[in-house]
């Protein structure tokens, strides 16, 4: 079934004009009639009885419909991908908390101008402080290697002057870092109590926490009868956790009742 497309009236499919307007009838005009039957659901109000103009013009914005509907679809992809991309960004911040950016990486401490290695696994509670970042970063690519160096930059405080056993405890909002110091009591080059010690061993606020206090040659003058042992704390508070790729960790580092501003800097490869 065709119809003419200036009058609408109904023709056969013999006509060659249409007999009520005397329009000649193309020979492709009824394959037009499938495009106006779905124009007829999409604009169920318009009046059927259109010129080839106004016909043309419909079958546009039929197909343009379409080509949005296929931009509406793409929309919604673009949106579930930003909405994944943000759900995975969030979990991350939700694990950057202090147990999951310490065991296991290795920070250089503005403050003290020295570099931690903190352990994992067996040696989740050691660390190891150099001023090498190559000894810290061999340090943590095996707990075998890690125990090699901790052995060896360790102190055995119990012989000789200087600091060991070094510690630390990590907590949701705290990171405690400990160690022992061995000396000698009434020595020119330590106190004679442990609060002035640990005050030696934090160096003063304007200088490295880690500076220098044992002087080159002291251990082959001591008389390991009059040798003491100090324990050392260290608590890294109000930390606020940033960075991607290497993390960056600020706050308050305390030690003997003096507080400083300090910040670790994540080292990597």
């Amino acid at each position: 079934m065709k119809f003419c497309p200036n009058c609408g009236n109904e023709l056969k499919s013999t006509n060659k004009f249409c007999p009520k307007c005397g329009t000649k009838i193309a020979e492709n005009e009824g394959q037009f009639q499938n495009i106006k039957d779905s124009l007829k659901d999409k604009f169920p109000k318009e009046k059927w009885s259109l010129k080839g103009q106004e016909l043309s013009q419909k079958m546009q914005e039929f197909t343009k419909g379409g080509y949005k509907k296929l931009g509406r679809k793409k929309l919604i992809g673009i949106g579930t991908i930003i909405v994944l991309v943000f759900a995975i960004i969030f979990s991350s911040l939700g694990a950057r908390t202090l147990p999951k950016v310490i065991p296991g990486h290795a920070y250089y401490v503005t403050s003290m101008n020295k570099y931690i290695a903190f352990g994992k696994g067996k040696y989740a509670d050691h660390m190891i402080i150099t001023d090498s970042k190559d000894v810290v970063l061999n340090a943590l690519e095996s707990e075998a290697r890690f125990a090699r160096v901790y052995a060896a930059t360790n102190i055995d405080v119990s012989k000789d002057v200087g600091i060991g056993v070094e510690q630390y405890k990590v907590t949701s909002d705290q990171l405690i870092l400990t160690a022992k110091q061995s000396y000698i009591p009434n020595d020119d080059h330590f106190a004679n109590n442990n609060t002035a010690v640990v005050t030696d061993f934090w160096g003063g606020l304007a200088t490295s926490i880690f500076a220098p206090i044992i002087e080159s040659g002291i251990n082959d003058t001591i008389n390991s009868n009059n040798m003491q042992i100090a324990d050392i704390r260290m608590d890294f508070t109000n930390v606020k956790i940033s960075g991607w790729g290497k993390y960056k960790l600020t706050g308050t580092l305390t030690i003997d009742g003096k507080t400083q501003k300090t910040t670790f800097e994540e080292v990597k490869r």
